[in-house]
């Protein structure tokens, strides 16, 4: 435990110095020199380098963090930091195609972390580190697997009405393929719901008697047909 403390305030010191290096480099609009100091943070992190990483999908990214099934969220966090913190970079320098790719996929990885800590059972991430860079992005953006990430991560926090939102934004994009799946996802979510005290499900802005309504309209609109008998 206490080395584990130790780690993470080590690791926790080192991004702090290399962001705030970053953010003076771009005030100064020396963009290169940013990333390179992102890059060296990456690099004392033990983690591959930008390029490596925008080249790696989100479960990709799980996976190389992942040893003897469990995974690494500290360092998953960390990703999820300095890719935003990319993303302020290429936005200073007017990438903004660019910045908004490196947004979201910080979001989707940060939404993923608070997935598995939960799953973990160990402490999740301050949750207003992820609504502080949604309000950064363009929702539109999010492809169904970061709507499901989003979902399963909002409910993690307790925030039931966003939870919902996005199981109807990721029903809404997710392909024919694997709409089944998500659906089965979606209606789980309602089950596990409508087991919970009514007490807690009003703290998470989502009623009981709304959770019912809302289980109502989500299969109205998106039930899959069933195979003919």
């Amino acid at each position: 435990m206490f080395q584990r403390d130790d780690y993470l305030l080590r690791m926790i010191g080192q991004m702090t110095e290399a962001f705030a290096a970053a953010i003076g480099l771009r005030q100064q609009k020396k963009f290169e020199a940013a990333y390179e100091a992102l890059d060296d943070l990456l690099h004392r992190l033990s983690l591959p380098n930008r390029q490596v990483l925008k080249g790696l999908s989100v479960p990709d990214v799980i996976d190389l963090l992942t040893q003897r099934g469990v995974v690494n969220t500290d360092k998953l966090i960390g990703v999820s930091k300095v890719l935003r913190e990319e993303a302020g970079v290429a936005r200073d320098e007017g990438e903004l195609e660019a910045a908004s790719a490196s947004l979201n996929k910080a979001i989707r990885i940060y939404a993923e972390a608070v997935r598995i800590c939960r799953m973990q059972r160990t402490a999740l991430p301050e949750a207003e580190q992820l609504a502080s860079m949604l309000a950064e992005a363009d929702r539109r953006g999010f492809g169904p697997d970061a709507c499901i990430a989003l979902a399963y991560a909002f409910e993690a926090y307790g925030r039931f009405d966003e939870a919902e939102n996005r199981w109807f934004d990721a029903m809404e994009r997710v392909s024919d393929v694997a709409y089944a799946t998500v659906y089965d996802q979606g209606e789980k979510f309602y089950e596990r719901l409508l087991r919970m005290d009514e007490a807690l499900l009003a703290q998470g802005a989502l009623p009981a008697e709304e959770v019912r309504e809302g289980l109502d309209d989500f299969t109205r609109r998106f039930a899959p047909p069933r195979a003919s008998e």
